[in-house]
């Protein structure tokens, strides 16, 4: 399978599409957590995106819907923001304030650097890598390493 990498400006950011012979695609905006934006499949003559991703670089800067977000260090929300690991109490910034509650991790804003892109037998492979450092609330250092492989079954 040949594959083909793209690489255009969506508002400030950068969309990186790998596109299989058949048609088959992904888009990865890597400044935006390495977020899978799209994911189109063609079938029977029409294509279908099966991610609900951003259609607009003002949308996704708005990201008011998480859209296809890595909810890292942690899913879900946490009341008021605040948490307790082995006896220390954390408070997390208040990512939804109206809501009172820290949601989804803090990572999907975070610029990812693409560390690798290649075909990998039949596959392609788009390998991402995010270092973030303590912070206010999560005093732990952590690294992300997202891999997107898009592999075309032949049935």
């Amino acid at each position: 399978m040949k594959f083909t990498e793209t690489k255009e400006t969506f508002g400030p950011y950068t969309k990186i599409t790998v596109t299989a012979e058949d048609g088959t695609s992904i888009s990865v905006i890597p400044e935006m957590g390495a977020r899978l934006n799209n994911f189109l499949i063609p079938l029977q003559g029409d294509v279908f995106d099966i991610i609900d991703g951003y259609s607009s670089a003002e949308e996704l800067g708005i990201e008011y819907y998480s859209k296809s977000s890595l909810l890292i260090p942690f899913p879900n929300r946490i009341a008021n923001g605040g948490y307790e690991f082995e006896g220390k109490t954390y408070q997390l910034p208040l990512n939804k304030p109206d809501e009172g509650n820290a949601i989804h991790g803090f990572i999907s804003d975070k610029p990812f650097v693409l560390k690798r892109s290649e075909a990998v037998g039949a596959d392609y492979e788009l390998e991402f890598c995010y270092t973030q450092s303590a912070i206010d609330g999560y005093p732990f250092q952590f690294e992300v390493v997202v891999i997107y492989k898009l592999k075309i079954l032949v049935l």
